[in-house]
């Protein structure tokens, strides 16, 4: 049981589908027994090979996981002499005239798969609510979300991604609505300067549930009724993770409580972040918060990020360094 957890954390914190070596995988399943015998699992393929006693699949092959070594994004750095330089220069202000690519690409944290079922739309950090989405994002064609979601939705790609043409500059979220994922948010910042690549896994809300139980230590502490999971990672200005990062908001609750993910397991004893820079926060009121991250031993300011946290919903944010 100690594996599933360690393996299932590992995998939604990083948030990069890349290739990575192990010598044992799980294969989660939200509902109560995954499998009863072992052709249940061959029959999910991937190299999964045998029923284990919890009734999970796992497969002793090496499996597609999370990269815990890769950017979270994708760019040409502009401070590559000093990765924290970016922190000492303005923020770019939003230039109409000057265009950049923004492209994310979703994937079902089962199986790996790009998800179906979906519909996203990309929104301008200054527009909350979404009154305004982008018209620019383009998919496999625009699909209604229902009466109550709002318009400006697209369907992803066959192979789970969108892509959209955006201001130099630009700031703001992507938001998924689906009767079969959690509702997930994703945001941009910092305001972008070139064009750039996020890859976001979407989960169940009992998958959202159990893995904010696992980040809290224990079972059913997630209030996911009135609280919201926030998932952060530290970077430098060349998107690279960064070692020894605290988190700190100006939301208050509670039953808020940080977390970092340290050796891919959550810990809520650690005091700062690993070489791969994950932490978060379980719990978080709905509203406008400010996240910050700063180094832990200088108190030294890294940066900060101001995003809307909704209840139920996982959202998911970098702070790199800023002014």
């Amino acid at each position: 049981m100690l594996r599933r957890r360690t393996t299932t954390i590992g995998l939604l914190a990083t948030g990069l589908i890349a290739l990575a070596s192990g010598a044992c995988s799980v294969f989660f399943s939200a509902s109560k027994d995954q499998c009863t015998s072992d052709d249940e699992c061959r029959a999910i393929g991937q190299g999964y090979d045998s029923c284990s006693t919890d009734k999970v699949c796992v497969a002793s092959t090496v499996q597609p996981e999370l990269d815990s070594s890769a950017p979270d994004s994708t760019g040409p750095s502009d401070s590559s002499a000093d990765p924290l330089a970016c922190g000492r220069e303005p923020l770019p202000q939003p230039d109409p005239n000057r265009k950049v690519d923004l492209t994310i690409r979703y994937t079902d944290f089962t199986n790996g798969q790009p998800p179906a079922n979906v519909a996203v739309r990309l929104c301008a950090q200054t527009d909350s609510l979404c009154a305004n989405p982008r018209n620019t994002l383009e998919g496999n064609g625009e699909v209604d979300a229902g009466a109550d979601a709002g318009g400006g939705y697209v369907a992803p790609k066959v192979d789970g991604t969108l892509t959209a043409k955006v201001e130099y500059g630009f700031e703001g979220f992507f938001e998924v609505r689906s009767g079969v994922y959690a509702p997930t948010y994703r945001y941009t910042s910092p305001p972008l300067k070139v064009s750039t690549t996020f890859d976001q896994l979407i989960l169940r809300p009992a998958e959202l549930n159990y893995l904010a139980d696992l980040a809290l230590g224990k079972a059913n502490a997630y209030e996911s009724v009135g609280h919201g999971l926030v998932f952060l990672f530290a970077r430098d200005c060349n998107q690279k993770p960064l070692t020894g990062v605290t988190f700190t908001t100006t939301a208050v609750d509670p039953l808020q409580q940080l977390f970092f993910v340290i050796n891919n397991t959550p810990s809520i004893v650690d005091k700062s972040t690993d070489g791969l820079g994950r932490g978060g926060f379980v719990n978080v009121p709905p509203g406008l918060h400010t996240f910050t991250a700063e180094f832990a031993a200088t108190k030294q300011r890294l940066g900060s990020t101001r995003i809307l946290v909704r209840a139920g919903a996982a959202t998911t944010v970098a702070i790199l360094p800023s002014p």
